[in-house]
């Protein structure tokens, strides 16, 4: 989430294909979701800058996102075949994503609504029917009865793959507030922007996502030996990183020193 509001949420597609290579600029599949966040603010701005900057298919991991911003937009953005598919407002009919194009999982919703005559390959079945929870509790939710983050990690909880599940996010775009929890730590945790200093040169911080205490104050200047540490420790840990080579590793880990602010202080 950004200082506007605007939320980007990634999850694993196997059927993304990003563009080939073409006039636009090239961004890697979360160079793109940093991108977004840096110089968009609403959904509408990042459709539109499909005209302008495209994913790489350099990339590494076939994502698709789900976003939203503070005015209550929402859409679905995937990248199939080479070219950006989006829904939104009247074509976004559920305001939930899985592991699935939006496209097969609402085929799938309302096969199972109208009696499910049809039938789908096993192995996607899984994802097909997280989608389902998630669109019918989103739906449900009522806010006279409802708290609306315990509901949002009630639905979360409803959907979440096991030790598999890693982390779970619940964004308050009104408040400016992220609450979430880690796999290696169940406590909700939360984190306010208004502790924050936003300025293009502002010194770049992070935090241990599992830490309980993540106060501001908590948070610590970027350090490129401990990120070098967590990117070894990951990688090493899945196995299509882990055969990724060296000069990779190096690159990303010093990576966030070679970003450098080109704004107007605006």
């Amino acid at each position: 989430m950004n200082e506007a509001g605007l939320v980007i949420e990634q999850m694993w597609l196997f059927d993304t294909k990003y563009p080939a290579p073409d006039s636009r600029a090239g961004l890697t599949e979360l160079q793109w979701i940093q991108y977004q966040l840096d110089v968009s603010s609403s959904v509408e701005d990042v459709i539109k800058s499909d005209n302008s900057v495209r994913i790489s298919s350099y990339s590494k991991a076939p994502i698709h996102f789900l976003v939203s911003d503070a005015a209550g937009n929402a859409a679905v953005i995937e990248y199939i075949n080479g070219k950006m598919n989006y829904y939104t407002g009247e074509t976004l009919k559920y305001r939930a994503l899985s592991n699935e194009t939006y496209n097969y999982s609402l085929d799938y919703k309302m096969n199972k609504d109208n009696g499910g005559n049809k039938t789908y390959p096993s192995e996607r079945i899984n994802s097909f029917d997280r989608f389902c929870t998630a669109a019918e509790m989103a739906g449900a939710y009522n806010p006279a009865n409802n708290k609306p983050v315990e509901y949002a990690f009630d639905i979360l909880g409803k959907v979440a793959q096991g030790s598999h599940t890693q982390w779970s996010i619940v964004y308050d775009v009104a408040d400016r507030k992220i609450f979430y929890k880690t796999n290696a730590n169940q406590t909700i945790r939360q984190l306010s922007f208004s502790g924050f200093d936003f300025a293009g040169n502002a010194q770049k911080l992070y935090i241990d996502i599992d830490k309980t205490d993540n106060r501001t104050d908590e948070f610590k200047v970027f350090n490129y030996d401990l990120n070098r540490k967590l990117i070894e420790d990951v990688w090493n840990a899945i196995p299509f990183l882990k055969q990724n080579p060296e000069s990779d590793r190096l690159a990303i880990a010093g990576y966030p020193l070679t970003v450098k602010y080109a704004g107007t202080g605006n």
